[in-house]
């Protein structure tokens, strides 16, 4: 009896979210009869590439002329990927999955998922700058892991100073340590003057070399800036 009620319950969130998925997620865009994933899913691969190095150039190449085809088409599906977060019914949804076999479904990887909006934006660079405010927005998102991913998401953009600018300092605020030293080591890279207004350098001495040298390739020597 438990275990009906335990396959009524599966089915009962499955079908809830096939109907979620239908309605409220955007459909992929394709680039040669194949979609935004599975383009994604090919391109770690070539880490693992086994054949000849120019094999491999060109099936990076064909991936990323897959991306920059799809262009504007592939961001709000990046942007989904990115958001991906675990909560507590999707933990507790995959440890009911763990524990039947009647039904195989599979949940969303939430580090896969980020790596390929990483891969996504990364190709698209500055094509994808009109992504740059909803990557700004998704640092709201309540999942620090969600936000430091969407920090250099936003960074492959490169975004105006209007708009990264605030990110990085609200991100200094940020409750969780790694992200709040990220946002300030970058903040040291883009906007020195900004990051010793905010006292970067006093919570992060290390950073301070961006601001006060740069590497002499004449001398090589660091010297300083001014």
């Amino acid at each position: 009896m438990k275990r009906f009620w335990l396959i009524g319950i599966i089915v009962t969130l499955i079908l809830l979210g096939w109907v979620f998925l239908y309605v409220a997620v955007p459909k992929e865009p394709r680039y040669q009869s194949r979609t935004l994933t599975q383009w994604l899913e090919d391109y770690p691969k070539v880490a693992t590439f086994t054949g000849s190095i120019e094999s491999r150039d060109a099936k990076i190449k064909e991936c990323e002329a897959a991306l920059k085809g799809m262009g504007d088409d592939a961001i709000p599906s990046l942007l989904n990927m990115l958001r991906v977060r675990n909560t507590p019914l999707k933990i507790r949804l995959a440890s009911l999955m763990r524990h039947q076999s009647f039904i195989r479904y599979p949940l969303p990887n939430v580090t896969l998922e980020h790596y390929y909006a990483f891969i996504g934006f990364a190709i698209l660079g500055t094509n994808a700058q009109s992504a740059a405010p909803a990557l700004a927005n998704v640092m709201k998102s309540p999942d620090p892991e969600v936000r430091i991913d969407a920090i250099q998401c936003l960074l492959f953009t490169q975004p105006s100073r209007e708009l990264l600018l605030p990110v990085l300092l609200n991100g200094l605020q940020d409750s969780q340590s790694f992200v709040r030293a990220t946002s300030a080591s970058q903040l040291s890279i883009h906007f020195p003057d900004e990051a010793e207004k905010a006292g970067v350098y006093k919570l992060y001495p290390g950073l301070k070399v961006h601001k006060m040298t740069a590497f002499d390739g004449e001398t090589g020597k660091f010297v300083p800036l001014n």
